[in-house]
């Protein structure tokens, strides 16, 4: 099962000025996500037109660092610190630290990115056809870094309902999986991200056999 979630946001320190920044600038940081996530992936992809555009510009490129994270709240704890000037974070994060977090750290949002999805990976023999098993039941779930563990709590502030059910951080979806795959503890795990991720056609396509989306 899959739900849209909103699309994901890169913010920036307050007053950070794009792209003129990258320019003037010996060295950033992205603080991103999983080393084979669409933030890393999208980090990347930035850094490297970063560096094209100050070549075509007679510039010397910026050093930029991609810095792999647990998701997108260790990514605003970055920027609030001064660790990192650029991060992809996720919808719900984002929305949660404007309207909930005192004394977060003043952010900006420079772009939307792409949309993502709450995914919802169950063990077979769980017979789990969607999430409203956990609004009905009391039951055990996984989430999936950061970004999912908000995007669980957004759901129980909009449906108490959802708070009959336990959720249980992983920060690793590799872990996470193979705890779902193997039975006899949470029955699902909740995991958000873009379309085409290596964790569903690659990891979770592996264990098609005992999960199912």
């Amino acid at each position: 099962m899959k739900r849209v979630v909103a699309a994901a946001v890169l913010l920036a320190v307050q007053g950070l000025v794009w792209p003129a920044v990258a320019e003037a600038a010996d060295q950033m940081v992205i603080s991103t996500g999983s080393p084979k996530g669409v933030y890393t992936k999208y980090a990347t992809a930035l850094r490297d037109k970063v560096v094209e555009m100050a070549k075509m510009r007679g510039l010397t490129p910026p050093e930029i660092i991609i810095a792999t994270s647990n998701g997108s709240l260790e990514n605003v704890t970055r920027l609030g610190k001064g660790e990192a000037q650029l991060a992809p974070v996720q919808p719900d994060v984002w929305y949660h630290f404007k309207e909930h977090g005192k004394g977060a750290p003043k952010l900006q949002l420079l772009t939307q990115l792409h949309e993502e999805y709450a995914y919802l990976l169950c063990n077979r023999a769980a017979k789990i056809a969607s999430v409203d098993y956990f609004e009905k039941n009391n039951a055990e779930l996984i989430t999936v870094g950061s970004g999912a563990a908000v995007t669980w709590r957004a759901w129980v502030e909009l449906d108490k309902d959802y708070a009959r059910s336990k959720p249980i951080f992983e920060a690793s979806p590799a872990v996470a999986l193979q705890k779902v795959a193997a039975g006899g503890g949470a029955p699902c795990l909740l995991y958000v991200a873009g379309l085409n991720n290596d964790f569903l056609k690659v990891d979770a396509a592996k264990l098609a056999d005992k999960v199912v989306l």
